[in-house]
């Protein structure tokens, strides 16, 4: 009974300082600030601020809310994603987002199956 305590203890307490991980390696993109962005109906409401350096931005929060979402770049660029509850890492060019997406290290899944 006690080990059964302490395994649910240590259980609850992983879950409580895990975090969701959003990677985005933006080639091109100067070091500055990127902010997410999530919809609510037709409109775009800031989720989260980041500060991208040497092209990498990473969003770390306990826990996003599932739904559509876009990485918002200066000038008004942006791109969107579909998030559920897990980790994303995606790599792209801050001169062609849906041409030269990645998906995490599996380049094969690009942007001819998810952005036609």
């Amino acid at each position: 009974m006690r080990n059964k305590s302490l395994l649910i203890l240590l259980l609850c307490t992983a879950s409580f300082y895990s975090q969701q991980n959003l990677k985005f390696k933006i080639n091109g993109l100067q070091d500055t600030t990127v902010f997410l962005a999530r919809y609510f109906g037709d409109k775009l409401y800031y989720a989260d601020t980041a500060y991208s350096k040497n092209g990498t931005v990473v969003f770390n929060k306990k826990e996003f809310v599932g739904g559509i979402y876009a990485v918002v770049c200066p000038e008004s660029r942006y791109f969107e994603f579909i998030m559920a509850n897990e980790d994303v890492e995606l790599e792209t060019d801050i001169l062609d987002f849906n041409g030269k997406m990645k998906i995490g290290d599996r380049p094969e899944i690009g942007s001819e199956l998810f952005f036609r």
